[in-house]
């Protein structure tokens, strides 16, 4: 028998238009499935995307806090004057740095952009009164650009940045980083 090419057209497009009209959308139980397995992979992944989260933050603090440390040091150098950089944490869980002459209280504060991350108890620059937390850190350079310590103070000094959040995110994660003045001269480190 032969078929007509009309005929096999017409024949294919009733058989996909039968078909078609059979499958319209997906059954409920597909639909809790793939509910279900995207919670599965959303409760997976999220511990680590929040980590990754704050480890950026605390990168790109420790970033700002050593650029602002290399221009306290650079001015200093500049206008041959003792300045001077200090951070603190503020009431509201932010960051605040500025370098100032040494002589004077600092007028502009730069601010962090995420109040996740803090001073690490483990950092050791000065404070004049460690007692009250709103009190800065600072570390002082001459006017050659070489840092200036008070007696009884040594180096290396760090300034250690960690998350507020204390999340452990992983076997051995550690988000802290630190800045280091590790030498007279000024030599700073990131770690």
């Amino acid at each position: 028998m032969k078929y007509s090419r009309a005929k096999l057209a017409t024949g294919l497009s009733q058989r996909f238009n039968h078909n078609r009209n059979q499958q319209q959308g997906f059954t409920l139980l597909e639909v809790l499935i793939v509910i279900l397995m995207t919670g599965v992979l959303a409760s997976i992944a999220a511990p680590g995307w929040l980590g990754y989260l704050d480890r950026r933050r605390i990168t790109t603090t420790q970033d700002n806090v050593f650029s602002a440390i290399r221009g306290a040091q650079l001015k200093a150098q500049e206008r041959r004057e003792e300045y001077q950089f200090s951070i603190r944490e503020t009431d509201d869980g932010f960051l605040e740095w500025a370098a100032h002459p040494a002589a004077a209280a600092p007028v502009i504060w730069e601010e962090s952009l995420s109040n996740t991350v803090e001073i690490n108890t483990e950092t050791d620059l000065e404070n004049d009164n460690t007692a009250d937390p709103l009190e800065p850190y600072y570390i002082r350079f001459d006017h050659r650009g070489n840092v200036s310590l008070p007696a009884g103070s040594a180096l290396p000094q760090q300034l250690v940045l960690s998350s507020a959040n204390n999340q452990d995110t992983g076997a051995g994660d550690n988000t802290a980083k630190s800045v280091v003045v590790q030498t007279i001269i000024g030599t700073l480190k990131k770690q």
